[in-house]
């Protein structure tokens, strides 16, 4: 049986075996163990479902805004400055309607904002779980009351301070920050709940806990998405050169403050999800098995990003090819955690995958595999413990 430990206080070990995937907290003067539910599947294609859950539909391609790292504008998307008209929006959700099994929308790409007919038709027609991706830069006190009234989720894209938002500039290279600041204002003293999404940069990453400090006692944001910057074409040195182990010390701090506070993070939940509930995470880009994305133009795609690559990545490609791991999974904590990450993101890697998000993946586990112990100490030592799962569970919901 081959084992990772992570040695801790007080005579305390926590062991992963990589066969079972199975979590331990052992005990050596006691001897005892507590140990994680686990599970025997299988990572193989016939494993994995093909039912479709979630929905994308990249409303336009068109923006008010020219990031210099956006993911469309810097990879030469085929369908740049479309919108999605009134009809083809019909025609769309009708299909996803029809799917049967969708229980959640993301309206994005580039700024839904400047698409209001279409727009304001599928938030009004989707009556399940949605969320709209957008600068904040057109919102208005009217929108933000239709958003409330249609349950329709925002996340909002912003880099911080004005002084991390250089790159997010308009069409004619003028700073943004002061005008998206003015619109959260809007949404302040209401009961909308919204989520920050940032691109956290070289610019801001040293400060990011502060950041999210200052932007959830100042603003009231309780729910962030903390990304570090996907590879582009045109600027792959942006992606590259990125600081991910200062990310990932800042990231610790704030899984620490977010406990205290009932902070979200997307990026802490998913390790922490996948711990609490223990179960295999088989592969986690979405295209593989449970997400469905439509162009403006009707037209289905599995991602934007995959279609520029001259070699075809599709969910059959991958499935053919599982389990999809780099040689040093086998001996790594977060072996359940990550499953090779993006495959657009390995694609720009000499190995294949993505190390950033190895070294991230990796050390926050066994962080917060630790802060599991400590607070099992304080506990009956029981793994299954619901107390334990309750400790965490604000850090779930956004």
């Amino acid at each position: 049986m081959a084992q990772i430990i992570i040695p801790t206080k007080d005579n305390w070990k926590i062991i992963f075996d990589n066969k079972t995937l199975l979590y331990f907290f052992y005990n050596e003067k006691w001897v005892n163990f507590f140990k994680s539910e686990g599970s025997n599947e299988e990572i193989t294609a016939e494993s994995i479902s093909d039912s479709i859950r979630k929905a994308r539909i990249e409303l336009t391609l068109k923006c008010n805004l020219a990031c210099k790292y956006c993911i469309v504008y810097k990879n030469f998307i085929e369908q740049i400055n479309t919108h999605m008209n009134i009809n083809i929006a019909k025609e769309v959700l009708d299909k996803i309607n029809r799917i049967g099994t969708v229980n959640s929308l993301m309206i994005m790409w580039w700024e839904p904002l400047t698409n209001l007919e279409s727009l304001k038709y599928l938030c009004e027609n989707f009556k399940w779980k949605k969320a709209l991706f957008t600068n904040w830069i057109l919102l208005t006190k009217e929108l933000v009351e239709f958003f409330c009234k249609t349950n329709t989720a925002i996340m909002i894209s912003l880099d911080w301070k004005r002084k991390h938002n250089i790159n997010r500039l308009d069409i004619e290279w003028k700073e943004s920050f002061d005008i998206v600041v003015e619109k959260i204002k809007l949404i302040k003293n209401s009961w909308w709940k919204v989520t920050v999404n940032t691109l956290v940069t070289n610019e801001s990453v040293k400060e990011l806990f502060d950041i999210v400090k200052y932007f959830s006692e100042e603003l009231w944001i309780k729910s962030f998405w903390l990304s570090f910057p996907h590879y582009t074409k045109e600027n792959v040195e942006f992606a590259k050169d990125f600081d991910y182990m200062e990310y990932t010390n800042q990231m610790m701090n704030i899984f620490t403050y977010s406990k205290e506070n009932w902070i979200y993070v997307n990026q802490i939940k998913n390790i922490l999800k996948t711990l609490l509930n223990w179960k295999i995470k088989k592969y986690w880009c979405k295209i593989v098995w449970e997400q469905i994305t439509f162009y403006p133009d009707w037209k289905q795609t599995y991602c934007a990003k995959l279609d520029t690559l001259e070699k075809l990545i599709t969910p059959s490609y991958i499935k053919k090819s599982l389990p999809v791991i780099n040689p040093k999974c086998d001996y790594c904590i977060a072996k359940s955690i990550c499953w090779w990450w993006c495959p657009w993101d390995n694609h720009f890697s000499l190995n294949d995958f993505d190390e950033r998000m190895c070294y991230f993946n990796v050390k926050m586990t066994e962080f917060i595999l630790k802060d599991f112990y400590n607070e099992l100490k304080q506990l009956t030592l029981d793994w299954n413990n619901s107390e334990l799962k309750e400790i965490y569970s604000n850090l779930l919901k956004k």
